[in-house]
């Protein structure tokens, strides 16, 4: 349920029906007070407090803010974990090619681009789809955290999506350069030997 402000001849125009109090604003010296008399009308059904809606609002955005902060930790943690165990079985199922390209005489700086520039490929279309499904997932979670109080709106700022680039760009960038020892103790010899 989500409510509208308007004045009495804006209602009777979009409705056609008369205008029938149902909510009063009211401004207090000692509101808690002027509640405990209010409420003993029965014909009154709520009264709440300003105080007491900001309240609530504001333990809902801590809540909020917390499981926001919890679901960019996992998701980098997830993000990061995927990039490594993608360029660990890169680097496990190429060994013979990175031995051949060390034997030819490929530099370091060269064999680490060759088996990189795929990483950064795989990173930068996962990145690309990701901020797609990213909006359309965004937009249901916070639709569904509204409720008859307050909705959220689903609008996304730019720099949203320049994080979010720029993230999954530096844990690319973290995990190849974890990843060059592993390149660089790939033994020639037993690499080129071994049968597939």
């Amino acid at each position: 349920m989500n409510y509208i402000y308007m004045n009495s001849d804006s209602y009777q125009k979009t409705f056609g029906k008369k205008y029938q109090l149902n909510t009063v604003f009211m401004k207090a010296n000692y509101p808690s007070h002027v509640r405990h008399i209010i409420e003993k009308n029965k014909g009154i059904k709520n009264v709440e407090l300003t105080r007491t809606t900001m309240n609530r609002l504001e333990t809902n955005m801590k809540s909020i803010k917390m499981v926001v902060v919890i679901l960019i930790i996992l998701a980098s943690l997830l993000a990061i974990v995927v990039l490594y165990s993608v360029t660990n079985i890169n680097i496990e199922e190429r060994q013979r090619e990175i031995a051949t390209l060390k034997v030819l005489g490929f530099k370091d700086s060269e064999t680490n681009a060759y088996i990189f520039r795929e990483t950064f490929g795989l990173s930068l279309m996962g990145t690309i789809i990701g901020l797609f499904f990213g909006v359309i997932l965004f937009q249901q979670v916070i639709q569904s955290f509204g409720t008859e109080y307050y909705i959220f709106d689903t609008s996304m700022n730019l720099m949203t999506f320049v994080y979010s680039t720029c993230f999954s760009i530096l844990f690319t960038v973290i995990i190849n350069l974890l990843m060059i020892p592993k390149i660089r103790k790939i033994d020639m010899l037993q690499s080129l030997k071994s049968v597939d």
